[in-house]
This record gives C-alpha cells, structure tokens and sequence, in this order.
C-alpha cells in the first residue's frame, strides 16, 4: 500500500484492474471505502485507487462492443477516453482543482461574476496573461509573445485595468532559467518578446481611436480616482490609513478569513517548495494589492479583483495541504472519527464563505457588504436596487416614453429599457418627457409654466441611502394640476376649451402628443 500511496499512476493501474476483473466500478469503490474506512489502507492511496476503478470500469463497454457495429465500437472508445483523461486531469491537476473549487464558493466570484463590472473578465484576462508570461520566461518563443500581446491587447481594450499584467511583467525575471548556457542572449530573446506582446497590445489599443468618443475617453481618464508615486510619498500613512481598511475588511468577507488563512499556507508551502514561482505567485497578488492601497483615492474593491485569482490559487493548494494533514492525522482512527473529521474540515473551510453566498442571493440589495461597496452597491447613486423595481414599470407602459432624468447612475435602465424608454437629461428634455427620475437628493428644477412636477413614487436606498424618485410631468389649470390630456379637458371643460387652450401653450400640446404616443400607441 506504501507503493500505492506514493505512486499514483501504479495505484491507478491497480484500481483499473481490480474493477475491470469483476466488472463493477461500484463493487471496487465500496471494498475500497470499507479498507479506508478501518484504516487498513491511507487515503492517499484509496483516492489512487478509486479513480482507477473509472477506468476499469469500461472493461464491461469494452467487452461489449466486440463484434458489434463500428458505431458500438466508437461509443466503446470514446467512453474508455473520457474516463482516462477524467482521471488523468484529477492525478496532475489537484491543485488546480482545489483552487477551481475555492473559486465556486468564494463571495468574490459569486459578487462579481454577476454584479455587470468588467473587472471579473479582465482578472480572468490577467490571469491567462501571467499565465502565458510564466511560461515564456521559462522558454522564450514567439508564438507565446504573440498569443501573449493579444491577451494584452484585449485586456486593455475591455478595460485599463490590464495594464497590471504589464507592470507585472518584470515578475518573470523570478522564474527565468539563470543557470542554462547562453544567459545573455535569452535575456534579450525573452526582453524582445516582451516588447513585440507590448507593442502587439498598444497597436490594439488604437482601434480605440476610430471611435468618436476616443477624446471624452482621454478626458475621462484624467480625472480617474487615482493619484501618483509622489503623492503617496509625501503622505504614506495618511492614504494607507484612508484605503487599507476597506481593503482588507473585503478580504476578509469576500474571501472569507479560513480562506485567507489557506492562501497564507499556500504561499508558504509554495515557496518552500519552490521558492521562485512561489515568489511569482506571491507577488502577482501582493503587488496589485500594495498598488491600489498606496495610490488609490477611493478605495474601489474591484480594482484588486485582478489579484484575486492568485490569491484562490494559494488557497487552492493550503486548502489541499491542509486536507492532507489532517486526514493523514486522523487515518488510523475509527469510522466515526474519521468522518467527524471530514464534516469539521468543510464546515471550517468552506461554510462561511457558502453562508455568505446564500445571504447574498437572497438579500443581494440589502444585505451588508464589506468595504466600499456597503456605498457603492447599496447605498449610493451607483446601487442598482432600486432598477429591479422600476423597470417592470416602464415596461407596462405601452408606448415609447420620453423621461427626463436627474444624476447619473442610470445605465441599467438605458440598457435594459432601449427602444422603449428614452433617458434625458431633464435640462435638455423638454415638455415632451412625459415622467421624470431624480437619482439624486438635489430637487428636480421647477419646469417653465403651465407645468409642474408631481412626485409618483419615491424608493428608499438601504441605511438612509440615496432615494430614487419618480415624477410625472403635470399641467396647472388654476389651482388645479391635470396629469393626463383626458383630465386637462375636464378641467378647460369642453373641447373647444381644450383646442384654444392648446394654441395658446404650444408646449402643452407637444406635451400632449408624447403622452398619447405613451400611452396610447396606434
């Protein structure tokens, strides 16, 4: 059994041949969970020994297929197939696996994957880039400069953000080969390839200058909330005590502290273990994180979402790690124990972070948040909540509405409403929008007479958040307001009254024209 503990491609072997004597994958995983379970096999070599059993259980397909028809014979072939490269990915990338599994259950995959932001896509970007990177300082090659310039290239074009995987890129020099022949020349192969993936990239950015927004994206850009070197060094406390805490309170929500922990034990095991990629690992989720703490003016926790991925990869293998010994610790005890032991790892490990993911499908607009997102996604102009509400309403409507609208924020709603709603700003908008939405606490500016603006529907942000207010453009007849074209008449009194009464207001009547277009269309 040492053999098998140690060797997993023999145990492996092993487990397929047993399971494909008796025919049955089943039968071979049941003795095999028995033996483990009295502790008369480790658990290294029952998981060996299991997933060999998915192979030997193709011996049955197998046998089947003899003399059958070619079709038989493929479905025979491609089973066999599937099950090898199933175990084979489980025997080489159980690392990688772990950290996959960290990935599911983590607040910060299910917050950001579905919360609209680019930056999911540009850490995932990121994190093929330091990839590739990794593996063309280990073997310079043009076709990785190549490959590596348009992840670049496109990392860039979703959102400047990518450009952390070029400040990253001296990072290779840690895992670059300095003992093989030759040094001097493959310094300046892998620098000449960098450089071809730099300009591969910015020739990619330029596509950008086509657009005929290129110069209010230039303008933009400045006035990023950011700030320089200079400035953190004039004041290095002062910003590190303005950004560290939001920081550090979503690591330890987002990621969850057990989490952290494992990511802490996986860089120490890495770098014992191999202390050049570990240093690589390290610093890919160090760096950015140092970066965005140091000259950051608003402390925006999706900006160290690109340091993420290193950081479950870490945790992937302390979690790994961690499983190990305390298993190994537990191998030679009783059944019970044994499962205690299991149900115990996963509560600790993993049930916070799954506690905070339930909360947050449940409660996603109210729920507490860590850091500057409690602001960002909850309680500011920026917080969405408020959408899921209002657009079913403007949807009821059945014609196009012109509404007018104060603040900004709103972009939800000119997606998910295109073609149907049109949002404008209300100082431009006219008497032709119909209703009115104020994201903001500043008041709606008092329209030009007859009209006025009468509050619908007010809807209240969590924790004395900003409100969103909807209003409906009225006409003043007197002491008495008509909030429809049907109640304007009844007011004037006839339909003589309402016709010269509409010659006298030209802006009444466009008024009218866009509330019948509303509601009701032809």
């Amino acid at each position: 059994m040492k053999q098998v503990s140690s060797n997993p491609f023999f145990g492996v072997l092993l487990g397929a041949g047993f399971a494909g004597a008796i025919q049955s994958s089943s039968g071979t995983m049941g003795i095999v969970i028995i033996l483990a379970s009295d502790g008369l096999i480790p658990l290294p070599a029952a998981v060996h020994l299991m997933l060999g059993a998915e192979v030997g259980t193709c011996a049955d397909t197998l046998l089947a297929s003899i003399g059958r028809s070619v079709d038989a014979f493929r479905t025979a072939i491609f089973h066999l197939l599937f099950n090898v490269i199933t175990v084979g990915i489980g025997l080489i990338f159980a690392n990688q696996l772990a950290a996959a599994a960290v990935w599911l259950v983590v607040p910060f995959g299910l917050v950001y994957g579905v919360i609209g932001l680019a930056d999911p896509l540009v850490a995932a970007l990121v994190a093929v880039a330091m990839g590739v990177q990794l593996a063309l300082a280990r073997r310079p090659r043009l076709g990785l400069a190549l490959l590596l310039g348009v992840v670049l290239g496109v990392g860039i074009l979703v959102k400047l953000t990518m450009l952390t995987a070029v400040w990253l890129l001296p990072l290779g020099l840690l895992v670059f080969d300095w003992r093989r022949e030759g040094l001097g020349g493959r310094l300046v192969r892998w620098a000449a390839l960098l450089l071809v993936a730099c300009v591969i990239a910015l020739a990619m950015y330029q596509v950008l200058r086509l657009s005929v927004h290129w110069e209010a994206l230039q303008e933009s850009q400045k006035g990023a909330a950011r700030h320089g070197v200079l400035d953190f060094l004039d004041h290095p406390g002062r910003w590190i005590e303005h950004n560290w805490p939001s920081f550090r309170e979503a690591l330890k929500g987002y990621l969850t502290a057990p989490l952290v922990l494992a990511s802490a034990v996986g860089a120490g095991l890495t770098l014992r273990r191999s202390p050049r990629l570990g240093l690589y690992v390290v610093g890919w989720a160090a760096l950015p994180l140092a970066a965005v703490v140091a000259l950051a003016d608003t402390p925006y926790v999706r900006w160290v979402l690109v340091a993420v991925p290193a950081l479950v990869v870490l945790a992937g293998v302390g979690v790994t790690l961690v499983v190990r010994a305390v298993l190994g610790l537990v191998r030679d005890a009783r059944r019970p124990v044994v499962w205690a032991t299991c149900v115990v790892l996963a509560v600790v490990l993993a049930a916070p972070a799954l506690a905070w993911d339930v909360r947050t499908i449940r409660e996603p607009t109210t729920r507490p948040y860590p850091g500057n997102d409690e602001v960002d996604y909850v309680e500011a102009y920026s917080a969405g909540g408020p959408w899921l509400e209002l657009v079913p309403r403007f949807r009821r409507i059945p014609g196009q509405v012109r509404v007018a609208t104060l603040g900004s924020g709103m972009e939800h709603l000119e997606v998910s409403l295109r073609g149907h709603v049109a949002l404008v700003p209300v100082a431009v908008a006219g008497p032709e929008a119909v209703l009115a939405l104020r994201n903001t606490e500043d008041p709606l500016p008092a329209p030009a007479r007859p009209f006025a603006w009468q509050s619908v529907e007010r809807i209240e942000r969590p924790r004395d958040g900003t409100p969103v207010t909807l209003s409906r453009r009225v006409v003043r007849v007197g002491s008495q307001v008509a909030a429809d074209p049907q109640a304007l008449r009844r007011l004037l009194g006839s339909q003589a009254a309402m016709s010269r009464f509409l010659a006298q207001h030209p802006a009444v009547a466009r008024w009218v024209a866009a509330w019948n277009e509303a509601y009701r269309p032809s």
